[in-house]
């Protein structure tokens, strides 16, 4: 992994884990690495298979994902969004790396403070790239009904310079690439959420509101045990924005105890490790990955469920 995202590859990357792995011919394993991204900053990952003895041809041998969609929440016209990024210099000298914002539709406009930039060798600077959305939210959606994501890049490029043969340089006739960025922005429905919550049963029910009142929107509901352990459930939204789930403990017993059995370090210090917990649980609503919502909570509610 390496962060920020930028522009060029200094090689300054950090190994997330390494695994060992026996691929017929012409076949393919599944393999899976834990990464925890961290909150409101995004990254590029990238997969390497090392060199094997007797390897022809080596330079297939990586690939490189950059991870960020972002949202611009709108109530009226939405929010401009910034990100951090990196400019680095790949090479061993000292150059001037130019750079372009590139693939930018009506509606947006992008910022970023430099057009170009000197860096010593192997070195990085960082930045805010900021994409602003300059209509009102509904005439994204009226122009584009059936895909309200944009692409919009950053591009760095290299140029190369020619010795005279009697000294001194002749201006750069061509540049070479050295990677880009690209970030997925999303225009998305400002909303608020309200919920309440009490014990019911052996469980919690969970009522609430979407405001304004939008449907099949997707809403998660965080249930935090007394210990600190965190339990999730999904619903939807209905007409007017409604939505409502009851969540049962001893329903969620045996998955809670299976994914403890396989990784026990999800287990907050103190807990007991097995379930139900019963006591105060925390209760709070958040959109997720909602198809037409920006990113929003709800109020928190504190839910006893006493041991039956």
């Amino acid at each position: 992994t390496v962060e920020p995202p930028g522009v060029g590859d200094n090689g300054s990357w950090s190994p997330l884990s390494t695994e060992t792995i026996d691929i017929p011919a012409n076949d393919f394993e599944d393999i899976s690495v834990n990464w925890v991204p961290v909150v409101d900053r995004h990254t590029c990952l990238k997969v390497f298979a090392q060199h094997q003895l007797g390897e022809v041809t080596t330079g297939n041998n990586s690939a490189q994902e950059n991870v960020f969609d972002f949202e611009a929440p709108a109530s009226s016209v939405p929010e401009p969004v910034r990100m951090p990024v990196a400019v680095r210099n790949p090479l061993d000298q000292r150059v001037i790396v130019h750079l372009r914002p590139s693939r930018v539709p009506a509606g947006y406009a992008v910022h970023f403070p430099h057009r170009w930039l000197w860096l010593d060798p192997k070195a990085e600077r960082h930045f805010d790239l900021t994409i602003i959305p300059t209509e009102d939210y509904g005439w994204y959606r009226e122009v584009n009904r059936d895909n309200l994501t944009t692409d919009i890049s950053l591009q760095g490029d290299v140029p190369r310079v020619y010795q005279r043969p009697a000294g001194g340089t002749i201006p750069a006739s061509w540049a070479f690439p050295i990677g880009g960025i690209t970030m997925s922005v999303t225009p998305k429905q400002r909303v608020s959420l309200e919920i309440e919550a009490g014990q019911e049963g052996d469980g919690i029910y969970v009522r609430g509101t979407m405001s304004p009142g939008l449907r099949n929107e997707r809403v998660r509901v965080d249930f935090t045990d007394p210990y600190g352990y965190l339990q999730v459930a999904e619903t939807d939204t209905v007409q007017n924005g409604a939505f409502s789930l009851f969540y049962s403990l001893r329903d969620a017993q045996r998955a809670n105890e299976e994914l403890v059995s396989v990784d026990p370090v999800h287990l907050p210090p103190g807990h007991p490790g097995t379930f139900p917990v019963w006591g105060a649980y925390r209760v709070q609503a958040h959109t997720a990955n909602s198809p037409n919502a920006a990113e929003a909570s709800s109020n928190t509610v504190i839910v006893v469920v006493p041991e039956p």
